[in-house]
């Protein structure tokens, strides 16, 4: 499922936000307890499957700083990549009062002018748990935050100009099933699309 959109892929491929961290300026994630893990999409985040943090491929952090610019915020959110030893895919973190998004950096293929739609569902929803201030305190409802993270998912690619089946493009990779941290793949696909039909509404308003 990918997107080759002239004016999207111009926009990630020549973005003029080019910048991103520097290697020295990363945090321990590791093993640094001031940081705090938001979200393993599918499983409870841990330190200690987290290995090699480092720079982001420039593909990654425009795709963060398109997000960014669409909801209208200077780029608040580092994109910083990691070799993770257990399936996360991606987190949402904060550390010093700075949001990351890390990127497993196996499972990030970008080809050239193509972006995949489940690569940008995955990190619009990192960044929707930033929006959202979820590292910022403990929520008694995990599940109600994963799918607030869902639905700006789902909102993020309808502005962007995909379609509904490309905004669940990664539902297959979800698990049915509930889990203490994560609600199942049904509810998921509801608030993607809700997300996705609020977007698309805005769009025929423009």
């Amino acid at each position: 499922m990918s997107i080759t959109r002239r004016l999207f892929v111009r926009g990630l491929c020549a973005s003029p936000f080019c910048g991103s961290v520097a290697n020295a300026d990363i945090p321990s994630i590791i093993v640094d307890g001031d940081t705090r893990l938001i979200c393993g999409l599918r499983n409870p985040p841990n330190y200690k499957y987290i290995e090699n943090v480092r720079k982001a491929r420039p593909e990654a952090t425009r795709v963060v700083h398109s997000i960014a610019k669409l909801i209208g915020v200077r780029p608040l959110f580092e994109v910083v990549e990691a070799d993770f030893k257990k399936d996360y895919v991606a987190l949402a973190a904060l550390h010093d009062d700075k949001r990351y998004v890390i990127c497993d950096a196996k499972w990030f293929k970008f080809e050239a002018n193509v972006v995949g739609w489940y690569m940008v569902w995955v990190i619009a929803h990192e960044i929707g748990h930033h929006i959202y201030g979820h590292p910022y305190r403990p929520w008694p409802n995990n599940h109600r935050r994963e799918l607030d993270a869902d639905r700006f998912s789902g909102w993020t690619i309808a502005r962007l100009g995909g379609r509904l089946e490309q905004a669940l493009s990664f539902m297959p990779s979800l698990t049915e099933q509930d889990t203490e941290t994560h609600p199942g793949r049904s509810q998921r696909i509801k608030a993607t699309r809700e997300g996705w039909v609020a977007g698309s509404l805005e769009n025929h308003r423009r």
